[in-house]
């Protein structure tokens, strides 16, 4: 039994004694109240008040039940709301395996759609977005596999395009607070301009060939990457760390911050 049926059964047990109280008391009480010179009929009086009392308290005791009945709805409503969101969810994860690509940019979209929506699932979303990135691109060929034409012209798939963008585009405000991590990711040959990896992590990533203008990697960790041949101008590097054999040669840092960095190990040779 709920708070709410014992608050109404309490109150109608009290309304019943107070009737029964009214009624076996009626005679006296109607002279004490209303049984002056001025009054002609004091048990009319008497019962007049006692309508309207009843009256007044059944109104009452009828808003604060619609008002109950208003708040159930609303939690029910809520349920049922959160009940479809994990339905959404569970589709959209479905969507990602697609062999498809409009069906998977569907899932990625749907994902990004529940995050911007519901706070709760923001992290949930993020990491399993960049995770998606990692599994998707490792088997790829390596850069140095490539042949020499393709080397210049290949680029990540329009799934993997569409994540980094929703991701750390420097527009995207709700995953900001996020930090990922990648790893064996082949992402050579991506135009990432204007972008915010700041505190990410890159371990074994292939990012050859790519454009980082204006891109925050500050706080960053670089490990055993390659960024041969990329653009990083007006980059901010700043507290960042760059190690183990990562390789950062024939690169362009014009206007690069690298205030506060750890550099270990890297190659920057014909890089200006």
């Amino acid at each position: 039994m709920t708070r709410k049926n014992i608050f109404f059964i309490i109150a109608g047990i009290f309304f019943l004694i107070l009737v029964l109280v009214l009624i076996g008391s009626f005679n006296s009480i109607s002279e004490y109240f209303f049984g002056g010179q001025n009054s002609t009929n004091p048990k009319g009086e008497f019962l007049k008040m006692i309508v309207q009392i009843a009256g007044g308290t059944i109104l009452l005791l009828g808003a604060f039940y619609s008002l109950n009945i208003a708040n159930s709805m609303k939690e029910n409503n809520k349920l049922i709301e959160k009940g479809n969101i994990a339905e959404r969810f569970k589709n959209a994860i479905n969507m990602l395996d697609s062999e498809n690509s409009n069906i998977c940019l569907g899932g990625i979209y749907a994902l990004n759609n529940i995050a911007n929506d519901n706070i709760e699932y923001r992290e949930q979303v993020f990491n399993i977005l960049v995770e998606f990135i990692n599994n998707k691109t490792k088997s790829l060929p390596s850069w140095e596999e490539l042949e020499k034409p393709l080397r210049y012209s290949s680029q990540p798939s329009i799934e993997v395009r569409t994540i980094l963008k929703l991701l750390f585009s420097k527009e995207s405000k709700i995953y900001r607070n996020f930090h990922a991590n990648f790893e064996n990711a082949k992402l050579y040959g991506s135009i990432l301009d204007d972008y915010n990896f700041s505190r990410c992590s890159f371990r074994n990533v292939e990012f050859q060939n790519s454009s980082f203008q204006k891109t925050w990697f500050i706080e960053s960790k670089f490990y055993k990457s390659d960024l041969t041949f990329s653009d990083f101008a007006n980059a901010y590097f700043t507290g960042a760390e760059i190690w183990d054999d990562s390789k950062l040669d024939c690169c362009r840092f014009l206007w690069t911050r690298f205030t506060g960095c750890f550099i270990q190990g890297v190659d920057f040779s014909c890089s200006w």
